[in-house]
């Protein structure tokens, strides 16, 4: 039941599952996230807001080498960043300012996020959890209108943009 809107995949840390963001209802754009084994097999959904005439957008999952899932959503009004279990426990907000694209680095000690909170869109890396303000940094040579930024941290932890490392 995919109807053509996928929004983001990934894989577990044992590469077992796969988290989808995928459009529950074809009738109306809103996204939910569901685990899938490889074989196709649906282990749970973990998000219910994505239908139904006000739906909401819960995209773009990240899955931690420590068994976590960053996602987007547009719950409040805003996209944020949020955590959430593999079973759907522990729901939190990980922003209030805005956020979006989130990935892990590689020790699943920092979510590094798109966000134009500070009027143009940077990327910003913040600890998790975390009480302290991310730190962010500009995308550097890229049109104030980009807004398809793909964050990745390399094995060394160090910031790169899929598509130019210079830009970071």
């Amino acid at each position: 039941q995919c109807y053509d809107g996928v929004r983001g995949i990934s894989f577990s840390p044992d590469g077992s599952e796969v988290v989808v963001a995928m459009i529950p209802d074809p009738n109306y754009y809103g996204f939910d996230l569901y685990i899938y084994k490889l074989d196709g097999t649906l282990v749970q959904r973990l998000t219910q807001t994505g239908g139904g005439p006000t739906p909401i957008i819960n995209w773009q999952p990240s899955w931690s080498s420590d068994n976590r899932i960053a996602f987007a959503s547009n719950s409040s009004g805003q996209f944020q960043i949020y955590t959430i279990n593999p079973d759907g426990s522990n729901l939190h907000p990980v922003t209030t300012a805005g956020g979006d694209w989130p990935t892990w680095s590689p020790d699943s000690s920092r979510i590094a996020f798109e966000s134009n909170r500070g009027g143009n869109f940077e990327i910003y890396s913040l600890a998790t959890p975390s009480s302290s303000p991310p730190l962010s940094f500009p995308l550097r040579g890229l049109s104030p209108y980009t807004t398809t930024i793909y964050s990745v941290f390399d094995h060394t932890m160090q910031c790169t943009v899929a598509d130019d490392p210079q830009k970071c």
